[in-house]
């Protein structure tokens, strides 16, 4: 077969595949990719890395992305003159804009269509919204700053795993003793950058669309059917209100967090705010579900166990807890679930877990699982459904 034509089969399968085949399609190239490429191959794209997002920094500092996807409606390339004459710096030069221009379009994150003819494509529509210079601000600067001392810190440390939340990779690449959430939360920029990074990560996964939620209720008499455990604002009980409106579950949603955040005043119709610790005792008893979302790979092993127990002696005989949590596999990890994975150790001293290693937590904290329900591929956030044991 020729590899045009196989090129355009495997075209065609993309268009036509749902998230799963997607995910699965994507895996399938990332594998390929270092069977065809030479050992210099391999070097120079190991070598693209910090550039790559550099580069893309820049443009969003320039506005690039957003002045090509306004000339898109018109579908009128524009040169690198008028990309810089667009950008917020009126002294910006034409010359420095179409390097950045150059290299963009060599790794397809813009069209050039001719000789300093730029256009958008699918990636530069992505590239041109407030929460993706957000998200690469948190990647590029404060991800980034982090990883380059990991060789550093390790070295210092004879390589050993970083078993607490303790003099962290993030400490020492900005000479401080606070802990990450402390040390953003004085930080309004970095703040904003996390909340963008969080809607990115996060987007278009329903966990309730592949969890039997409307099964799980039927039955349930008490006043509480979900507490929603450090949920920030409340975000995922609104979309279950949203989501499900027939199950009329205004009134009978809890969301918890830190008191610094329920001052803050954000609420949802129908949502009760209340302000807890995790560690603290819960005194919303005996609710149907306690859910986490994302909150166990905040923590090294130790503390969850801690917060585990803490639900667990709040448990009534039809409670349950749903963990949401991205669940490595045993053999196969999506590169984006070991990029947080090392994400999380660099900032909070914490993990992304397999099955087992989730199962050895709530062992120590008398629980077990029921059933894990995988929702969202890439990343492969799934429910962990928990029970006393």
């Amino acid at each position: 077969m020729e590899l045009d034509a196989l090129i355009d089969q495997v075209r065609t399968a993309a268009a036509q595949a749902d998230e799963a085949g997607r995910a699965k399609l994507l895996r399938a190239l990332r594998a390929l990719q270092p069977t065809l490429e030479t050992e210099k191959d391999l070097h120079w794209r190991l070598g693209r890395c910090h550039l790559l997002i550099t580069t893309v920094r820049l443009g969003q500092d320039l506005d690039v992305f957003r002045s090509l996807v306004a000339a898109s409606a018109a579908d009128t390339p524009l040169s690198s003159q008028q990309v810089a004459s667009k950008s917020p710096f009126p002294n910006a030069s034409p010359a420095l804009v179409t390097r950045i221009l150059r290299h963009l379009a060599a790794m397809s994150l813009v069209a050039e269509t001719g000789p300093d003819a730029f256009l958008a494509n699918k990636a530069t529509h992505a590239l041109a919204t407030e929460k993706s210079e957000g998200t690469l601000h948190m990647f590029g600067d404060a991800i980034g700053r982090v990883a380059v001392t990991l060789p550093e810190y390790f070295a210092k440390r004879g390589y050993q795993d970083i078993p607490s939340g303790t003099q962290l990779p993030f400490q020492l690449a900005y000479n401080s003793d606070k802990p990450w959430y402390q040390f953003v939360g004085d930080s309004p920029e970095m703040s904003k950058w996390l909340q963008s990074l969080m809607l990115v990560v996060g987007e278009d996964e329903l966990w309730f669309k592949a969890f039997p939620f409307e099964d799980e209720i039927k039955g349930f008499r008490g006043d509480t059917v979900l507490v929603d455990v450090s949920g920030g604002f409340g975000q995922q009980c609104a979309a279950l209100i949203a989501g499900l409106p027939h199950l009329e579950l205004k009134g009978r949603l809890v969301v918890q967090d830190l008191a610094s955040t329920v001052d803050l005043g954000v609420r949802h119709e129908g949502v009760e705010a209340q302000a807890r610790d995790l560690f603290a005792e819960q005194k919303v008893k005996g609710a149907r579900f306690y859910y986490l979302r994302n909150i166990l790979h905040n923590w090294p092993d130790a503390e969850c166990v801690e917060m585990m127990k803490r639900l667990a002696e709040a448990l009534g005989d039809e409670s349950q807890i749903l963990i949401d949590e991205v669940v490595l596999p045993d053999q196969g990890a999506a590169p984006e679930a070991t990029n947080m994975d090392l994400v999380m150790m660099g900032f909070m001293g914490s993990r992304e877990r397999t099955a087992g290693e989730f199962e050895r937590i709530l062992d120590q904290a008398g629980l077990k699982s029921l059933r894990t329900i995988v929702y969202a591929h890439g990343l492969r956030n799934a429910i962990i459904q928990v029970v006393k044991k």
